[in-house]
């Protein structure tokens, strides 16, 4: 058997006394876990040039810009109150594909992040100031999460801060180029127990970047060395009239350390010393090959890279580079047909 018992007055006003004096301890142990920090919601930027010139040939890993700290270089926040455990933290980037490729900065390997232009990359690094206010730690890399630096039992009031890299570098061919837009690439903020301050999150934004390929256009070309009667060939290293032509390379960017060609046959070479190359399948001639000469008529080298002497970096420009071409007795007998052969015309770019 059960019996209720009314509660008196007496006890139900200690009751509620006793709730009262929980609640406002409850209430002041949140107040002293509350931490009052300034040096949020700012704007820092990665100014990067407007524009960059990335030339087809240059290796991979290639920087194609300097480092750039973001705005003045130090992002600072002061705090107090602080928690057992704090720090700043910084979260990002907005890139999150690794390219694959690395790059070092101030002794540190860092990734490199694919952008929306392909065949460049992003790289970022981070060090954060210790709570003395005054002792930076090594720069680190950036990865796609929340990470920071991190201090216990720290005394208030603390200072904090953090500073911020990032480059440009190739991690491929940069055929069409393109622009990576300005936009916002990390945040960071204070981090206080087990949450992030929102009033104290600060983002870096990087200004847009016009990315340039530097090549000349090289259209394909087709040398007609016209018909002719085996009767003009005579013993082996006879030879038709040559037949001049160019190739051209046309609109050739400023900004160039250098450009290289080099000719190479998609047949048979028949006599390197002689420049000869055999005829293609598709021919029914026998008995002679295709020459290569320069524009003086000097046997040209094949399988050879050749500096292009007279490119200028600094104004860029439309070029051409004459060669001349004929038939040329490789066996004692010429038998009639077609006679074609084809060969491949290579740039590189510095």
């Amino acid at each position: 058997m059960y019996v209720i018992y009314p509660i008196s007055s007496h006890r139900r006003r200690l009751l509620l006394r006793v709730l009262a004096a929980i609640f406002m301890i409850a209430c002041s142990m949140g107040v002293f876990a509350a931490p009052g920090c300034s040096g949020g919601k700012q704007v820092f930027t990665i100014a990067f040039p407007a524009s960059v010139s990335v030339s087809r040939d240059a290796s991979v890993g290639t920087m194609l810009t300097t480092w750039v700290l973001a705005g003045s270089g130090t992002v600072d926040w002061t705090c107090s109150l602080m928690g057992s455990s704090w720090g700043s933290v910084t979260q990002g980037p907005t890139y999150t594909l690794s390219s694959g490729v690395t790059t070092i900065y101030a002794g540190t390997t860092v990734t490199v992040y694919n952008t929306n232009v392909a065949g460049v990359g992003i790289a970022y690094a981070h060090r954060d100031l210790g709570n003395d206010g005054a002792t930076w730690s090594s720069w680190t890399n950036v990865t796609p999460t929340w990470y920071g630096n991190w201090w216990s039992n720290a005394g208030a009031p603390q200072r904090a801060g953090e500073q911020v890299a990032a480059a440009l570098v190739k991690t491929g061919v940069v055929a069409t180029g393109g622009q990576i837009p300005g936009n916002m690439i990390l945040q960071s903020g204070m981090f206080v127990s087990t949450s992030i301050l929102p009033d104290t999150i600060n983002s870096f934004n990087m200004t847009s970047v016009n990315i340039v390929p530097l090549a000349c256009t090289t259209p394909s070309i087709t040398v007609p060395l016209g018909n002719h009667s085996a009767s003009e060939m005579g013993s082996v290293g006879a030879s038709t009239a040559t037949v001049s032509f160019n190739i051209n390379l046309n609109n050739c960017p400023a900004g160039m350390k250098g450009i290289q060609y080099e000719i190479d046959p998609a047949t048979t070479v028949l006599s390197s010393a002689h420049s000869v190359v055999a005829l293609d399948s598709s021919s029914s001639a026998a008995g002679v090959g295709v020459q290569l000469l320069d524009g003086a008529g000097a046997v040209f080298p094949l399988n050879t890279p050749k500096s292009f002497s007279e490119y200028n970096a600094s104004t860029g420009g439309s070029y051409a580079i004459p060669l001349r071409a004929r038939y040329y007795q490789t066996l004692g007998t010429v038998k009639a047909g077609t006679a074609n052969t084809s060969m491949t015309f290579t740039m590189t770019y510095q």
